[in-house]
């Protein structure tokens, strides 16, 4: 027995020299493992028997449930080897990931607070001074004061010790859930080192031949978008591409202009089907980045690659605008109806919403840069225009169903693109460039502005200043304030409003006068 051995999960010990670490257990059957279930009846028919597996113990949480999980892998994949060669190879691997959380039979019976005079278990009195040892009663722990006082001293430093190496464990884990949130800024050119081979000149060579049909057989979209596996899965073909073909980047924006573009003429003979976004495609594979960390989880973009394309080239950032306009315009069609291809859709537009809001345009390093460079092109401000009134548009309120995986209600694309167009004017705030950006969008000043500004535009400016997405902490103290920002806004319109009635009405006085 343990602390915690009837419980599944975490348990935090409470006595004995892991006090204040974590437990973990798992528990069979938990419903869905029929055959521990059928072979513990085997064994004891008469009463629901389980078998409760101790992992370890661990100083914070999350350690243990990576334990847990290896532990839970280990027994549903060990099954598959039938050599023991592989058995033991695959065992090796997991047990790796929660060897330093063993304890001994003895180290786990002093989690389970027996009396230091009589031993009894889950006894309710504490000692004060080193919150270690256990007694059944007051009397109990006077009489064995003499044996315990050396003991207390050694404990309470041990105890000193613990809570610090606890409390950095639990700070650095803190630090790690930053800096995985930090989107990757580093504008460091990819230098080829050692050069291009002559091999991977001519597979780079090919491979840009047929993405653009210079070779004679022309392959479809869905074939082209597969090359983009093959430049993501070796990392020096960018580079050679980059330093050998300078158009590259450029016939990539005509290839995204060209088959997701979606005008008023398409519209009408349109055919319900599955086409591939093309830009999302290319975001997805070929710009995601890594964290600064250096750890192998993909988060924000790559910050030098997406300078390339969406900074440097002419109508890169522009491309992608209108791949999520003509994406946006497929998901509201009115032939799409409600099926697979809605959904379809909907994953793309949300895909490369989250792409270029909370990646790209929160970069500390690219967001500013393409705001600066692109906003100020017609075409870029008619875009985000067009958009946010086919969602603001009542007409198109039951083709956005929301999301069921995600518990999302109906109505989540006019957010959506409150938060992109939000980011965006907290830029040209910040860097005070394209002043009548959101002039622009006329939204008037009403309950839609209203509604932009406390729900969108808070959030978006955090995102800008911290160059990443808000965290919980943030979320929470938006919502808290949510009501007292909203009254003030409120107050200033209605302020705004009152001097405007008053101007116009002077004017109207000094017009009426004559000499």
């Amino acid at each position: 027995m343990w602390e915690g051995s009837t419980k599944d999960g975490c348990t935090i010990i409470r006595s004995g020299p892991d006090y204040n670490k974590i437990n973990a257990t798992l528990i069979f059957p938990d419903g869905s493992d029929l055959a521990i279930k059928e072979r513990l009846q085997v064994l004891n028919p008469t009463n629901n028997a389980v078998l409760s597996i101790f992992v370890g113990t661990y100083e914070t949480a999350e350690e243990a449930i990576l334990a847990m999980r290896g532990v839970n892998n280990m027994l549903c994949n060990l099954g598959r080897y039938n050599d023991a060669v592989g058995m033991s190879l695959k065992r090796n691997h997991y047990m790796s990931g929660w060897r330093k959380g063993a304890r001994t039979l003895s180290e786990l019976q002093l989690g389970l607070r027996p009396c230091g005079l009589c031993h009894q278990t889950f006894s309710t009195k504490k000692c004060s001074s080193c919150k270690f040892q256990w007694y059944c009663c007051v009397e109990h722990q006077k009489d064995d004061w003499s044996r315990h006082k050396p003991i207390c001293k050694e404990a309470r430093a041990r105890r000193k010790k613990a809570s610090k190496t606890i409390k950095s464990a639990k700070t650095s884990v803190q630090e790690d859930r930053i800096k995985a949130k930090e989107i990757n800024t580093s504008l460091k050119r990819e230098v080829l080192s050692p050069p291009a081979t002559q091999k991977e000149k001519d597979d780079v060579s090919k491979l840009y031949a047929s993405l653009f049909g210079l070779c004679g057989s022309q392959l479809d979209v869905w074939s082209k978008l597969q090359l983009f596996k093959v430049i993501d899965a070796q990392p020096r073909f960018w580079s050679i591409l980059m330093d050998f073909y300078p158009d590259f980047l450029t016939k990539i924006e005509g290839f995204i202009l060209e088959c997701d573009g979606f005008n008023d003429r398409d519209k009408k003979r349109w055919k319900p089907v599955q086409t591939p976004c093309v830009g999302g495609w290319f975001c997805s594979v070929l710009l995601r980045g890594m964290t600064e960390t250096g750890t192998k989880i993909f988060n924000g973009c790559n910050a030098m690659r997406t300078t390339q394309f969406m900074v440097n080239t002419d109508r890169g950032f522009e491309s992608m605008l209108v791949c999520l306009h003509g994406t946006l315009q497929k998901l509201l069609h009115p032939k799409v109806g409600c099926g697979e291809v809605q959904r379809f859709y909907d994953r793309s537009i949300r895909s490369l919403h989250g792409f270029l809001c909370f990646s790209v345009l929160c970069n500390k390093k690219v967001g500013g840069a393409i705001v600066a460079a692109h906003l100020g092109k017609p075409n870029v401000v008619s875009l985000f225009k067009q958009m946010l009134d086919m969602v603001d548009d009542p007409k198109n309120d039951k083709y956005d169903l929301g999301n069921p995986v995600q518990n999302e209600p109906p109505g989540v694309l006019r957010p959506m693109f409150n938060n992109l167009i939000g980011v965006v004017d907290a830029w040209t705030e910040k860097l005070q460039v394209h002043g009548g950006f959101f002039a622009a969008m006329e939204t008037g000043r009403g309950n839609r502005y209203i509604m932009y500004r406390i729900k969108a535009y808070r959030m978006s400016k955090i995102m800008v200043d911290k160059g990443r997405k808000i965290n919980d902490e943030e979320r929470n103290l938006l919502d808290k304030n949510e009501e007292q920002d909203m009254w003030k806004l409120v107050q200033e319109l209605e302020a705004e409003k009152r001097l405007k009635k008053k101007k116009k009405k002077t004017g109207k006085g000094r017009k009426g006068k004559r000499r």
